[in-house]
């Protein structure tokens, strides 16, 4: 491999020096032992939640041999690589150059040369630190010498996975049995092994087994840019007691003996209480070790952000280290006061009560396996002695019998922690300090707080009252503290709590996956299935170790949940949701009972035939766009073309004549106009909002619903919000039509004008994820562009419209043949979806601006197609099922727009045989409306249609939104003229050609399909796994097609609730 030609240094003279192996430094601790045909080595540190949930997991299905590999590694490369990754001139620029969207990502990239050639020719290019360089060419030089993330870690397969685990055949419900099934296939894409081939240096320790990550979109959170410091709790100890526990290997445990003692040994001597009070003798803290040895310095992988908070504080960066270490990072259970922020943070100076009690049981179980190894007696008495000592020292300094729970100590401050409470005061029941000490279950009920008994997504890492921000504070709920209450509710004999959390993680875990096909490391207590929140990082979605590993070992323990999932997913008779905050539920039920509000159901959307004739009665007051909450019922295709009053009838769709588009097929185009708000858009809103309202993750007291959009999205969110008693924030494009803001004004929506024009969706994005992160209680964010409740309608509801109107409008021998919309947010893109499920030989086609042709050939533009949006592929389109992508010139669009709307253009179509009928009709097209036209006529030329073929499409809106822009266009170009509609007419509508046009090829497909890549993973925090499984995973859009029951059953669920559906019965059914 050549190196980047200002690295070539003739005169330079240094040799190429071969990296040796590592050299494990004195204070690490080894481990090696051999399993099968694996080899298990490292240093006994890591993320001891990960490993007792997954050995756990590992033990109820026989997944230990695979399972265990990810916690038994060392954190510890080559000097030289330290030398890169973790201190050092090269790491201090790249991190303050602030290339990367986080620290972690420098780091974590492979290098295409040895370290000293690296460093060479830093050195070279810097004269030896000397020189400053620009963003720019730190940036150049980091893509000269290192790779993406990722890139020396490949899949690799399993040899001792089960695919179907006999604990599956216990459990009593099917969907559980399906559920445990997917976790169990997650075990096989979440192996990885190195190859470093091409990357001779890594920040990752180069295994030569393979190992399982903890997710499969992000690499070991063990990988050494942890700085090889952050060693966190010591639970190897307990990873082998439960390995012996379900093997009887007695061998391993011989093998392992020396380098548990190692490990003992090292937090006895490296993190002991630094005074000379004697009762912290032999009691342990959380700490770190200067860099080099001599002083504290930022995180590698947290650098830049370090900086910030440390602000130079050598103690400060100690406390921020020692947080990590602990695992708990961060979290305001290490902020002195425990009410101030990441500035205040002091982890060093506390006596934590779970490592201490994690220690007692190490000590204890130390002592039973060197007896069953049979070591010396005076190695067992040691460590029986050891554990006999540190009981006392919990107890007296720890234990606070008034509360009946354990709390951290400050012995810099020399007092105790007890203003707030956190899971880990419960520890030592789950280490069996409790027998010690013999604590009772009266103790156990008064201590447990209300609030981890009955938060409905897990107990949860903090109190309600703290609002840090942190992800290791309220409301984030953790697998491995949800291990230690279930222990120590089990230690106390309280069995009814211990399956009650096991059943929520259950629950939690289902309703997540079930509704998103996510898996999350952590959870709300709030919001059953939710993501938490908070943290360092982007929430990863794609599997976690502990999370996997405590459902598994739930699923073991309890395999009777039946009950329990019924009433998760329920029927018509009770209450049923995927994921549900109860208290919030109930408030929100409240609320439309109070202000009268009816939900209709998908099926009544598609078939208005089915909406309760009370329902209709009362609309024959109200106006289209009345904010009246019985216009939700008006969310459908099937209105009346009026502006008030209007009943229900046949789809509301324009064929467009030969005498317009030139061309023998017919073209079908649905008619936005007649929905409220002018815009089918309120469809694409429904869903979202009420998916949210119906399991209670909108509190309507405190929350506002975000609608990110560029234009009728934010309308027709603003409009269900108002309807639904919510309160809308509309961010939007500045550039968008002054129609669109005043009419948002109107409604009292909070308005954010964005950056740019149409096509800057990105600045969209970035004002949301500002308001979502600056504002974490009181915004949800609805995004069109990501969440499948906005294709639910058009899949639902847009497509069988379409497919009625072929039905009943194309005489017999008509072939449904295409249908063409341009991109958007690609919801309306989901009709095609349906069509192509039913219609099989039916054409898909995308559109876009010419002037922005990211499908066509990924580039990037402004341009003035008002709602289609551009410059990124949306998560929800399904590019597999694209079969056309059309670029479509916005001033074409403009000057049929003056075509159709001026008495000019009226008198040309007229001339040219177009009946003044059509003609009236023809301001139903808005901009998007037009260019969705002329996509179907581009389309039908691309493969030749002729009479028997039928296209459809949809006009968004009409030209009520766009007067502005015919006034603008006349201010430009002068009055529309008899001359310039002619000319227009012929270039723009009969002679239209399909240049920008093309069929596309598998490979296109992908091309596009890969483009999420940029916006979705890099900028908005997906994973690459769920990007593979919409491309690989057969079923993957199948299953997001198909919710509108599911929605419908909670619809009628929460009607009955608000008791107003007994008001108004359902029709009779139909013969």
């Amino acid at each position: 491999m050549k190196k980047p030609d200002f690295a070539d240094d003739p005169q330079s003279k240094e040799p190429l020096i071969e990296p040796s192996l590592p050299t494990l430094p004195t204070d690490a601790i080894p481990v090696v032992a051999e399993i099968g045909r694996y080899r298990i080595e490292g240093r006994c540190s890591g993320n001891w939640h990960w490993w007792l949930c997954l050995v756990e997991s590992s033990a109820a299905l026989g997944l230990g041999l695979t399972v265990l590999l990810l916690f038994l590694f060392l954190r510890n490369p080559p000097v030289t690589s330290f030398d890169i990754y973790c201190h050092g001139n090269l790491l201090d620029r790249v991190q303050r150059a602030h290339l990367f969207n986080d620290s972690k990502h420098f780091v974590d990239m492979p290098s295409k040369y040895k370290p000293v050639e690296i460093l060479s020719a830093w050195d070279r290019v810097t004269a030896g630190g000397a020189k400053d360089l620009t963003p720019a060419e730190i940036r150049a030089f980091v893509t000269a010498y290192f790779v993406e993330p990722g890139s020396e870690v490949v899949t690799s397969l399993p040899t001792d996975w089960s695919e179907h685990p006999a604990l599956f055949d216990r459990l009593a419900d099917p969907a559980l049995q399906a559920f445990g099934q997917e976790l169990n296939g997650r075990w096989k894409r979440l192996l990885r092994r190195f190859d470093l081939t091409e990357y001779p240096t890594s920040s990752a320790v180069p295994l030569r087994h393979p190992f399982v990550v903890p997710v499969a979109s992000h690499l070991l959170s063990a990988r050494f840019p942890a700085g090889g410091r952050f060693r966190e709790p010591p639970l190897f100890t307990q990873i082998v007691w439960l390995y012996y526990n379900a093997t009887g290997d007695l061998d391993l445990v011989r093998q392992a003996l020396p380098y548990l003692d190692r490990e003992y040994a090292w937090w006895m001597s490296k993190r002991i209480i630094p005074s000379a009070d004697a009762r912290f003798a032999g009691l342990n803290r959380f700490s770190s070790d200067p860099i080099d040895h001599a002083t504290y310095g930022p995180r590698p992988e947290s650098y830049a952000e370090d900086l910030v908070t440390a602000a130079g504080s050598a103690a400060r960066y100690q406390h921020l280290q020692a947080g990590a270490e602990s695992g708990w990072d961060f979290s305001s259970r290490w902020f002195v006061p425990a009410t101030g922020t990441l500035l205040d943070i002091a982890t060093a100076d506390l006596v934590p009560v779970d490592l201490n009690a994690i220690l007692y049981r190490n000590e204890r179980t130390l002592a039973a396996l060197h007896g069953l190894a049979g070591s010396p007696q005076a190695t067992v008495q040691q460590y029986q002695d050891a554990a006999a000592k540190r009981a006392a020292q919990i107890k007296a300094l720890l234990w606070h019998p008034d509360s009946g729970r354990w709390h951290d100590y400050n012995w810099a401050a020399d007092r105790p922690m007890v203003g707030s409470l956190f899971p880990s005061s419960f520890a030592p029941l789950w280490c069996g300090l409790g027998v010690d000490q013999q604590y009772t279950r009266q103790q156990w009920d008064a201590a447990v707080p209300q609030s981890f008994r009955e938060s409905a997504g897990g107990v949860p890492t903090s109190l309600p009252d703290v609002q840090s921000g942190q992800q290791w504070d309220w409301p984030n709920v953790w697998a491995p503290l949800q291990t230690v209450m279930l222990e120590a509710a089990r230690s106390v004999g309280d069995d009814d709590f211990a399956l009650t959390l096991a059943q929520r993680w259950v629950d939690t875990t289902y309703c997540g996956w079930n509704c998103t096909g996510a898996v999350f490391e952590k959870y709300s207590a709030n919001e059953v299935g939710s993501a938490g929140r908070g943290g360092e990082y982007e929430v990863v979605r794609d599997g976690f170790g502990w999370t996997n590993g405590l459902v598994l070992r739930a699923m073991a323990d309890y395999p009777d949940q039946k009950e329990n999932l019924e009433r998760r997913l329920g029927s018509d008779a009770s209450w049923t949701t995927p994921a549900v905050n109860e208290e919030v539920l109930a408030k929100t039920v409240q609320r439309c009972r109070e202000r009268n509000i009816l939900l209709p159901t998908f099926a009544q959307l598609r078939d208005p035939t089915l909406i309760p004739q009370g329902v209709v009665d009362e609309l024959r007051s109200v106006g289209l766009w009345d904010l009246n909450s019985r216009n939700l019922f008006r969310i459908t295709w099937k209105n009346e073309p009026v502006a008030r009053g209007g009943g229900f009838g046949e789809v509301n769709a324009l064929e467009i004549p030969s005498a317009i588009t030139g061309i023998k097929s017919k073209i079908f185009i649905l008619l936005g106009k007649f929905f409220p708000t002018g815009a089918h858009k309120v469809g694409a809103c429904f869903g979202p909002l009420v998916d949210r309202l119906t399991r209670g993750a909108y509190d309507p007291d405190k929350h506002k619903a975000l609608w990110p959009s560029t234009g009728n999205y934010c309308r027709g969110g603003a409009f269900n919000s108002c309807l639904m008693g919510c309160k809308p924030i509309a961010v939007l494009p500045a550039g968008m039509s002054k129609e669109r803001f005043e009419w948002l004004k109107s409604l009292g929506a909070e308005i954010h004008a964005t950056p740019g024009c149409e096509s800057n969706v990105k600045e969209v994005f970035d004002k949301t994820k500002e308001l979502a992160r600056t504002r974490p209680d009181e915004v949800v964010v609805l995004n069109q562009f990501e969440d499948f409740s906005n294709p639910l309608f058009h899949y639902s509801v847009t497509g069988p419209a379409m497919e009625e109107v072929f039905h009943k409008r194309t005489p017999a021998g008509s072939r449904l043949s295409g249908i063409f919309l341009t991109q958007g947010s690609a919801g309306t893109l989901a009709a095609g979806e349906y069509l192509k499920e039913h219609y099989p030989a039916v054409k898909v086609g995308a559109g876009e601006a010419m002037q922005c042709p990211t499908l066509f050939e990924n580039g990037f533009g402004a341009h003035r197609i008002e709602g289609i949006g551009d410059k990124h592929v949306p998560w929800i389109h399904n590019l597999r099922n694209t079969d056309v992508v059309a670029a479509l010139d916005d001033e074409q669009c403009m000057s049929i727009i003056r075509l159709f709307n001026t008495p000019a253009g009226h008198a040309c179509l007229l001339s040219h045989g177009v009946s003044q009928e059509v003609i009236d009709k023809l301001a139903l097209l808005g901009i998007s409306g037009v260019a969705n036209m002329l996509g179907c006529i581009k389309m039908a030329k691309l493969f030749e249609f002729n009479e028997h073929d039928v296209l459809f499409t949809v006009a968004t809106d009409s030209m009520e939104m766009y007067q502005s822009r015919l006034q603008e266009l006349e201010a430009e170009h002068g009055p529309y003229t008899p001359a310039q509609a002619e000319i227009d007419y012929q270039m723009y509508l009969v002679h239209i050609n399909t240049e920008y046009t093309k069929e596309c090829t598998h490979a296109d497909r992908r091309r596009m399909h890969n483009l999420k890549y940029f916006t979705w993973i890099e900028q908005q925090g997906k994973t690459l796994e769920e990007l593979n499984a919409q491309w690989y995973q057969d079923d993957y859009w199948t299953q997001r097609w198909h919710r509108a029951e599911e929605y419908d059953t909670r619809i009628r669920a929460f009607n009955a609730r608000t008791g107003l559906d007994a008001h108004y019965p359902a029709p009779a059914k139909k013969q």
